[in-house]
C-alpha cells in the first residue's frame, strides 16, 4: 500500500506507485484484504487529526490557555475538522458559525459542506501540516 499526498493507492506485488514528492509505504501480512487494510489506514490518520485537537485543547483548558489555544490562526479550522470526523466523518454544521469561511493552507471549510461526507477533504500532506501546527503550539506554549 501507498500513500500519497490524497491518495491510498493499493498495489499488486512488483507494481509501482505513482511518482510523488511525499508518500509512505505500508505492508500489511495477508490477514488483511487491501479493503479492509485501505480502511485501516484512513482511519487511524483520521484519528490522529482527531485525537491531536483532543489532546491540545485538554492541554489548554488545564493550563489556563484556552483563549491563546483559540486564537491560533489553525483553530477555527481543526475544530470544525474535528467535528466533522467525530460525527461519523460527516460535517455537521449548525447555526452560522462566526469563523466561517475558515482555510488551513488551501482548504477551505463553510457552510456549503454541512451534511456533506468527509470524503478526502484533508489528505496526508495538510493533515500532517495541521498536526504539526497544533503539536507546535502545544510544545512553545
Amino acid at each position: 500500500m501507498n500513500i500519497s499526498e490524497n491518495e491510498i493507492f493499493i498495489l499488486k506485488e512488483g507494481e509501482d506507485h505513482p511518482k510523488s514528492w511525499l508518500s509512505y509505504n505500508v505492508q500489511f501480512s495477508d490477514s488483511l484484504n487491501d479493503g479492509t487494510a485501505k480502511t485501516f489506514v484512513r482511519k487511524t490518520f483520521l484519528f490522529m487529526l482527531l485525537e491531536t485537537f483532543e489532546s491540545a485543547q485538554k492541554y489548554a483548558n488545564k493550563s489556563g490557555k484556552f483563549s491563546e489555544f483559540a486564537s491560533q490562526e489553525w483553530y477555527p479550522f481543526a475544530r470544525h475538522l474535528r467535528n466533522a470526523i467525530g460525527h461519523n466523518g460527516v460535517w455537521d454544521i449548525r447555526g452560522n458559525p462566526k469563523d466561517f469561511p475558515t482555510t488551513f493552507r488551501n482548504k477551505t471549510i463553510d457552510a456549503s459542506l454541512n451534511g456533506r461526507d468527509l470524503g478526502d477533504f484533508v489528505g496526508w500532506v495538510y493533515g500532517l501540516q495541521l498536526c504539526a501546527s497544533v503539536s507546535s503550539w502545544v510544545s512553545n506554549s
